[in-house]
């Protein structure tokens, strides 16, 4: 339950990366063409953002993220 049927089957370059303990998902070409996503238990969304900002930073040491100073990050 943790993907849509879709990216289950979408075939190539899509991608569902998940983390042993299940906070931590990180899915290509599902809907977005990159989506982070974090769940935590209980009233922690700092921690949830705290641990998708972490994989942002860690993502952009290595891709570049088209981004405009007025829209933020683009898509095409």
């Amino acid at each position: 339950r943790r993907i849509s049927p879709e990216l289950a089957t979408g075939g190539e370059h899509r991608y569902a990366l998940l983390d042993d303990e299940g906070t931590l998902s990180l899915f290509v070409h599902e809907e977005d063409h990159l989506r982070i996503q974090a769940l935590t238990s209980g009233n922690t969304l700092s921690d949830a953002l705290f641990l998708a900002e972490t994989m942002e930073e860690r993502l952009s040491e290595r891709l570049t993220f088209a981004t405009h100073t007025r829209w933020g990050y683009l898509t095409t």
